[in-house]
């Protein structure tokens, strides 16, 4: 996203919306998992919007959400080959992927957990809290 004065300028194209058009085969794994879970792609936006909060230069912001994105949504894939893991951990396993690969990228001080937390919209929040302490998978990613 680009920034006016250090803000995210809300005129600018939407940064999901130029990752999926350069990655279709990723993008149709993300709309998979935002028809299981509606609002699934405001974890990506958030994600990508905390990277361009990070003040790295544009090229080295696009490679870490490009490996961010491909990175939690691989994880996603494969835990549907899995029949023991249920829906509400895929998207755990989605946005806990996303967060370890932002905290490996970018290095910040708040946890995995506290990300995830961060990130998730109030409706996906409201259907993980109880599963807050499923197990990480870090086989998956």
């Amino acid at each position: 996203m680009r920034k006016t004065n250090g803000q995210p300028n809300p005129s600018s194209p939407d940064p999901l919306k130029t990752w999926k058009d350069s990655h279709p085969s990723q993008s149709t794994w993300l709309a998979l998992l935002e028809s299981d879970w509606p609002g699934a792609q405001e974890i990506c936006r958030r994600f990508i919007e905390e990277i361009s909060l990070a003040g790295l230069d544009a090229e080295t912001a696009e490679t870490m959400v490009d490996n961010g994105l491909s990175a939690s949504l691989t994880a996603y894939r494969k835990s549907l080959n899995d029949d023991t893991i249920s829906d509400p951990q895929r998207l755990l396993i989605f946005s806990r992927a996303l967060a370890s690969r932002f905290i490996e990228l970018v290095g910040r001080e708040r946890s995995v957990e506290q990300l995830v937390i961060h990130w998730l919209p109030d409706s996906l929040a409201k259907v993980l809290e109880p599963r807050s302490n499923v197990r990480e998978s870090s086989d998956a990613t």
